[in-house]
């Protein structure tokens, strides 16, 4: 299959989230500049059942302790058609903008659709984004490439595990599914140490898509440039630990005399007095990011093109687990040496004070380079792309 061009990519392309569908977008947009033609496969897995939980009773009591009723909602609802009336205001808007920047496959595929091996392809490419995490797959071996896949090569591109550590039922079917990939690379260290683990000793680590390129201008041409605000973008999670940080980013804001322009998709809990809510397409998003006085978020993507387009940020936990959605966030402002940006307390005066200062870009943009140039030869190599 060596003269196809078609590069299939299974990731969550399809999810009205900005991180998701920014990064499928920045992923097929470099393999288009190489020379292939990237396709997103259709396919919507099913949302997980009870049952399917019970297998892991960790995942579950982490699941019920950090929202008892969401975590019961998304068990009764089928999370890709029923939606809630905050969360439909986004569906047009991401949808229009998949329509627009992404090639997906006429067909929807089910697993058994893929076991028949109709897709022909150079390649079969998973990833990024949490791929890997067992809290939104729950195990769905689509996302190890386990169907037939006709001798195309096979590749993860910086999947993400969203944990340190593997459940031990999930050891064996990571073993045997990873020892047919050509090429495995994750996107943190720590899920470095996740695959080698499980036998993969020359995996990679590497870049989140939305990071092998700086221009965003085809996104940002048609945008008009707003006053002067304070961008909270906030996803959901514990309802209080949200209520605590809204309460702090109103009381920041009010001090520094800036309008708060918020985006919370899928936010149930009540919203601040000072806050104007907006619920923007992808686009539209990346252009409040760029033109945004200060950016607060929760986000690892909202963390992410902060750097981008070199604001001063502060990144807020995303739950009260060390080792869960604040660990890819905590590993990647370590890694760029920007950690100062992380804040978990509650005190204005210190948020004020981080935000405030002047962030310096100087080591993030050397390791940048350095990491962009190596991510570009791992897929590279991965592709076939003579060097």
């Amino acid at each position: 299959m060596r003269n196809c061009k078609k590069v299939y990519i299974l990731t969550y392309y399809y999810a009205d989230n900005y991180g998701a569908v920014l990064q499928a977008y920045a992923l097929a947009k470099y393999i288009r500049q190489v020379g292939f033609d990237p396709v997103f496969v259709k396919y919507i897995a099913q949302p997980p059942s009870l049952l399917s939980y019970l297998s892991s009773p960790r995942v579950l009591m982490r699941k019920i302790f950090s929202n008892y009723a969401g975590f019961l909602r998304k068990l009764r609802l089928n999370a890709s058609r029923l939606k809630t009336s905050h969360q439909s205001k986004y569906a047009e808007k991401f949808q229009d903008f998949r329509s627009r920047y992404l090639s997906v496959t006429e067909k929807s595929f089910t697993f058994d659709d893929l076991m028949e091996g109709s897709l022909v392809a150079h390649a079969f490419i998973v990833g990024s984004d949490q791929v890997w995490s067992l809290d939104f797959v729950n195990g769905d071996r689509v996302y190890l490439l386990d169907f037939p896949t006709t001798g195309a090569t096979k590749i993860s591109y910086a999947a993400s595990f969203g944990k340190q550590k593997l459940e031990g039922f999930q050891k064996p079917v990571f073993s045997k599914c990873l020892e047919r990939f050509d090429y495995v690379s994750v996107r943190e260290e720590t899920g470095l140490n996740i695959v080698r683990g499980v036998g993969v000793d020359d995996a990679k680590c590497c870049l989140d898509p939305t990071l092998l390129n700086d221009n965003y201008d085809e996104l940002l041409e048609d945008l008009p440039l707003r006053g002067r605000y304070i961008l909270f973008y906030q996803l959901s999670g514990d309802d209080s630990l949200v209520l605590e940080q809204r309460a702090l980013v109103g009381q920041v804001a009010v001090e520094l005399g800036l309008e708060v322009v918020s985006v919370m998709p899928g936010s149930t809990a009540p919203l601040n007095e000072n806050f104007t809510l907006y619920a923007p397409a992808p686009d539209e998003f990346v252009g409040l990011i760029r033109d945004a006085e200060f950016v607060i978020t929760n986000s690892f993507h909202g963390m992410v093109f902060s750097t981008i387009f070199r604001k001063n940020f502060v990144v807020l936990p995303r739950d009260r687990f060390k080792d869960k959605q604040n660990l890819r966030m905590i590993e990647f402002l370590r890694e760029y040496s920007l950690d100062y940006a992380y804040y978990s307390g509650l005190n204005s005066e210190k948020l004020k004070a981080i935000i405030s200062k002047s962030h310096d870009f100087t080591c993030y943009l050397k390791k940048l380079s350095h990491n962009r140039t190596q991510s570009e030869c791992y897929l590279a190599e991965a592709l076939g792309i003579a060097q």
